[in-house]
């Protein structure tokens, strides 16, 4: 009896996984100075006016506000150059842009990362940049009110820190006088 249950479980098992993946094609794209590795759907998609779509149509990926006209990218998405070094990567669902995105600078140190901070909340990530030897340079979060968070800056050896707040500069606030 447990021979045969654990057969049944088996075969269950494997037409599950079977039927999940017969929609999911794996795709790759080159050209002289990048490749693209890239996973897609021919499952469709309710669509939001306000969300942005990648698909892929006529042997190229395509971005749209609201709407698709093809594959919808699903899964693992990763850029290379051409020497094979990583650039970017990330995960797609149903053509949006999901989780964590790094890339990197050519000498393979982190460029930027960028993860949604609030699944809920449309359009707010946290965000960190780097400078090409890996110093932050950047950090943060973005939503639709803008940038919030600190940048620096070097302007002759010197570095200056300023900070975000929705977008607009925050000045540093004067200390009080002293009363005598």
């Amino acid at each position: 009896m447990y021979k045969n249950l654990f057969l049944v479980t088996i075969i269950a098992l494997s037409t599950i996984k079977n039927t999940a993946q017969q929609n999911i094609d794996i795709v790759r794209l080159d050209s002289d100075s990048l490749s693209y590795l890239f996973h897609i759907t021919q499952n469709k998609t309710h669509t939001v006016q306000q969300d942005h779509y990648y698909w892929f149509k006529s042997g190229r990926i395509h971005k749209t506000q609201g709407s698709y006209y093809g594959k919808l990218l699903h899964g693992n998405y990763k850029v290379f150059n051409s020497e094979g070094a990583l650039l970017e990567e990330g995960r797609h669902n149903k053509g949006k842009k999901t989780g964590l995105w790094r890339t990197w600078y050519e000498n393979g140190n982190i460029q930027s990362t960028r993860q949604k901070r609030f699944p809920a909340i449309r359009n707010a990530y946290n965000i960190r940049e780097y400078d090409s030897t890996g110093k932050v340079v950047k950090k943060g979060f973005e939503n639709r009110n803008g940038f919030s968070g600190y940048r620096i800056i070097e302007e002759k050896n010197n570095l200056m820190k300023i900070r975000y707040r929705k977008g607009e500069v925050i000045l540093p606030r004067n200390k009080k006088a002293s009363k005598n």
